[in-house]
């Protein structure tokens, strides 16, 4: 899901996926890349209480689901770049939406092996 996001987020903040403008591609990769090394700051803060799990007493952070959504992220911001190689503008939206589609299906599949066991 972390790979269709940053796709869809990259293409959005260039306006135009063009390789001229793959610096904010690297830009975002080194930002993620700092929240997961440092694992503080805003953007693994947020990511952090967006991914955690919801109990009767209250929410319970999920470390795993967010590492495992800024991997991800960086991932995806890294495709992106690559993408931008094409020559249609909106490509990485395709891709991301693709990729957002599937995260969400997988999330489901799993979360309904995971409810049986």
């Amino acid at each position: 899901m972390g790979i269709g996001i940053a796709a869809i987020l990259y293409n959005f903040l260039v306006g135009y996926a063009a390789l001229i403008k793959g610096m904010v591609g690297i830009a975002a990769i080194a930002l993620v890349l700092s929240a997961i090394g440092l694992k503080q700051g805003f953007i693994y803060s947020l990511i952090l209480a967006a991914s955690a799990k919801r109990y009767k007493s209250g929410p319970k952070p999920n470390q795993m689901g967010c590492d495992l959504l800024l991997v991800g992220l960086s991932l995806g911001f890294f495709l992106s770049i690559f993408l931008s190689i094409i020559p249609i503008g909106f490509a990485p939206y395709l891709f991301g939406l693709l990729c957002l589609i599937l995260g969400i299906v997988s999330l489901f599949i799993f979360k309904d092996e995971e409810a049986k066991s």
